[in-house]
């Protein structure tokens, strides 16, 4: 929570072109339940993952810029986060990544008139987390193709530079050569990470 909130706070006070590339906390609060006391964030509806996007795409070409745009965003992001926030996200992964969508309200709005004209019995989730719509993915793709832009999300195991909690951190795939060596590690885990997931994106498209 200290870290999230160090996000908000270094999101509310500094101008920086990766600020808006981090995702933000609207809200947060809470909840007493049967058996402890829950902390609660609310955050932006966002358009789906950056796998799940790149997915739907079929031209190979506007795939490669895009991950052009991507990469560039994401060193933005991680600028942001490594001067301003002095934190270290060690979980980089494509999952980690959504879709701003600049008309999401409208969108939703659109997918919710056809559903409910559709001539279907409504089904109810039983998991723990509301899947992705795979409609409102590919509407997405076909109207906002031209002002993509992604935010970096998911912070449960960043550290703070100057007070790292664990050695454990990163994918194996996508560890940092330092962290293997046991050779004590600061901001430069994300770049090797960004680094391995750039390559990644690029040998899909083959």
């Amino acid at each position: 929570m200290n870290l999230l909130y160090c996000i908000w706070s270094a999101q509310t006070y500094h101008a920086h072109p990766g600020k808006s590339l981090i995702v933000s906390i609207l809200d947060h609060f809470r909840f007493d339940g049967p058996h402890s006391t829950h902390n609660c964030l609310t955050f932006p509806v966002l358009g789906p993952s950056l796998p799940a996007f790149l997915s739907a795409l079929g031209s190979k070409k506007v795939k490669y810029e895009l991950v052009k745009r991507f990469t560039k965003q994401l060193l933005l992001a991680l600028a942001y986060l490594h001067d301003k926030c002095k934190i270290v996200h060690t979980d980089l992964k494509p999952s980690n990544f959504a879709l701003v969508i600049d008309n999401m309200d409208d969108l939703v709005q659109t997918w919710v008139a056809e559903e409910t004209n559709a001539d279907e019995k409504a089904r109810v989730a039983s998991c723990s987390t509301i899947p992705p719509n795979i409609k409102l993915q590919i509407l997405v793709v076909n109207e906002q193709l031209s002002k993509l832009s992604i935010q970096l999300l998911d912070f449960s195991s960043a550290n703070f530079v100057d007070n790292k909690l664990t050695d454990r951190i990163q994918l194996y795939n996508l560890r940092a050569p330092e962290v293997f060596l046991q050779a004590g590690w600061g901001t430069s885990v994300d770049i090797w990470s960004m680094g391995c997931l750039v390559r990644q994106l690029l040998r899909v498209f083959k």
